[in-house]
């Protein structure tokens, strides 16, 4: 994990020293100009915040349900539910290049889900690895958990 990207070796970074330093997540995207031009070459996106959680997400849930609920507002936010193992969000974001896109949160209190009643992490901001759901305990890393009522809102 501290020695670069997934499958490159020490002896295959000749271009780099060791040991590698990647760039940080991205606060932006498309990223600035300044992120292009940052001399820690390695981009690492298997270290920003969001995607282990994400990948852990996907490998449990799988192709086993069903995408349900489609909903979606201006082409700008869209999501779906995944039976009742998850709900998924996903704002376009704005684009500094084109100009195109919103700047603006998208709140989902009362969206319609098929979640379980309880309480559920925001998985794309996590740091790190999450726990297979029999071990959870309920802690975010993230941010405060998210409660969904007996209604899936």
């Amino acid at each position: 994990f501290d020695s670069g990207p997934p499958g490159v070796t020490k002896d295959s970074l000749h271009d780099s020293t060791t040991p590698v330093v990647c760039r940080g997540t991205p606060s932006m995207s498309p990223v600035p100009k300044e992120y292009d031009e940052d001399p820690n070459r390695w981009v690492c996106e298997h270290r920003w915040q969001g995607v282990l959680a994400m990948v852990r997400f996907r490998r449990q849930v799988g192709k086993r349900h069903q995408v349900q609920d489609r909903w979606d507002e201006d082409g700008e936010i869209f999501g779906y539910s995944l039976g009742e193992v998850g709900f998924v969000a996903f704002s376009r974001g704005y684009n500094n290049a084109t100009g195109q896109g919103s700047r603006q949160d998208f709140n989902l209190t009362g969206r319609q889900t098929r979640l379980k009643e309880g309480h559920y992490c925001n998985l794309a901001a996590e740091w790190g690895l999450v726990p297979p759901p029999e071990r959870w305990a309920h802690m975010c890393t993230g941010g405060d958990p998210i409660k969904v009522d007996k209604e899936g809102r």
